[in-house]
């Protein structure tokens, strides 16, 4: 069984500090399922929080790969909450944010 692969981004989008996670089930094949995650940064960068729709399901966007999904999410997040200020970076390996137990942050959908 292949391993999910895993790409993870940072963002900020008017004043909010963002971080996408992708999670693809096969990187190697043509047309593999791609699907990103969004979260709001929290606590000085160490925690993370769910965004969610407006009846708190998590927002999750599926694509053929792993970029399509990074867009999708930015898109998403820059219509929430404006635009793109900062560049995206890498997520330090060294630093792997802790989940937020708190409810996830409700969006518009």
């Amino acid at each position: 069984m292949t391993k999910p692969a895993r790409r993870e981004r940072e963002f900020t989008f008017g004043s909010t500090h963002c971080y996408v996670a992708v999670r693809t089930t096969t990187p190697s094949a043509p047309g593999a399922t791609a699907i990103a995650d969004v979260f709001i940064v929290e606590e000085g960068g160490q925690a993370l929080r769910r965004i969610a729709n407006t009846r708190g399901v998590p927002r999750t966007f599926d694509a053929d790969d792993a970029d399509e999904a990074f867009a999708l999410a930015a898109l998403y997040l820059e219509r929430q909450f404006g635009p793109l200020r900062d560049a995206t970076i890498p997520v330090p390996e060294h630093r792997p944010a802790r989940p937020v137990r708190d409810p996830p942050l409700r969006g518009a959908d």
